[in-house]
């Protein structure tokens, strides 16, 4: 394949514009993250290790997101920022950790702590790591019908799910104090990245494939053609027009990784999860690897595989807090 070059000797003047395409031609127009002012605190739990509260936090939107806070007791390294698909209630027993207020997937209910080995709470504060996270509705729900005029009251500007749960966290991330690691599973490991590219301090994007860390220039896995045509709602209408012509993309996903550099990146992949593309990931992130040499960090970016299929598991958390204890 003949993936777009990255210049690396005029890598700032390159990232500019790359930024730009990436909104223009892709995910659409990221707003400005927002300061959200804090409605409500609400603990919810504590044990000689963390506390957990739940934040109520509002936009000038008037949307509110509920954002579920673990904070270990020992000093802080970083704290993992992320958005989850079901509820803050399937991370945790605590009754007071209500489920989402807005739409959720139809496929549900979701059970109260039916997700505990998907986040791994306990395993997060224990090693001196922060959480917060949101469900997904309360920035804008995954249908394409309901999001319409939620990313309408978002911005003037177009822009897509992605984008718009990419602003969601950093916005969040105003919130925290020290540094934040973004962090998501598919197409939540999407926006991760994407918020990666724009702020915080790190990212984390597990199997996240088509419109993440995967090439759009492929025959392996999902295309341009079948993500637009299923999640259309994710994206520009713009990208739809390259489906079967993606090598007339100005960009492809390495370019997104590169503007991650030079904090810790880390992409994590399963061996069976072949419609990520996990092989198209892994060459991605190489071909991202000269930026970060170019500012001496080529160990900033990590790809790490383990069997099994798409899904988090506490594996995957083991690979993620052994890398980002050796950058916090």
């Amino acid at each position: 394949m003949n993936y777009p070059p990255l210049d690396v000797e005029n890598w700032p003047e390159q990232s500019t514009r790359l930024r730009a395409a990436f909104q223009e031609t892709m995910y659409g127009w990221l707003p400005e993250p927002e300061r959200l002012a804090l409605r409500e605190e609400t603990p919810s739990g504590e044990d000689e290790a963390h506390s957990l509260l739940v934040r109520r936090l509002e936009s000038r939107t008037g949307r509110s997101i509920d954002a579920l806070v673990a904070m270990p007791k020992a000093p802080l390294r970083a704290t993992f920022v992320g958005v989850n698909f079901h509820g803050n209630h399937t991370l945790t027993d605590a009754c007071a950790v209500k489920p989402p207020r807005g739409w959720n997937y139809p496929e549900g209910p979701f059970v109260r702590g039916s997700e505990r080995d998907v986040w791994c709470v306990d395993e997060i504060v224990r090693a001196g790591f922060g959480l917060v996270t949101f469900c997904h509705s309360d920035v804008v729900p995954d249908d394409p019908a309901l999001a319409a005029p939620v990313l309408r009251q978002l911005s003037d500007r177009p822009l897509g799910n992605i984008a718009a749960w990419a602003w969601g966290l950093l916005s969040v991330a105003t919130t925290v104090n020290g540094p934040v690691i973004f962090v998501g599973h598919s197409r939540m490991g999407k926006a991760a990245l994407l918020a990666g590219a724009f702020g915080g301090n790190g990212a984390i994007s597990i199997q996240s494939g088509c419109g993440g860390s995967a090439p759009s220039r492929t025959n392996v896995g999902e295309t341009v053609e079948q993500i637009t045509t299923r999640f259309p709602h994710w994206f520009l209408p713009a990208f739809t027009k390259f489906a079967g012509r993606e090598e007339a993309l100005p960009f492809d996903q390495h370019g997104l990784i590169a503007l991650c550099a030079p904090k810790p990146t880390l992409l994590l992949n399963a061996d069976d999860d072949l419609w990520a593309n996990p092989a198209g990931q892994e060459a991605m992130a190489e071909l991202a690897r000269p930026v970060f040499d170019s500012y001496g960090v080529s160990e900033n970016i990590q790809y790490r595989r383990r069997s099994g299929g798409h899904s988090v598991t506490p594996e995957d958390w083991s690979m993620i807090l052994d890398f980002a204890r050796s950058h916090w």
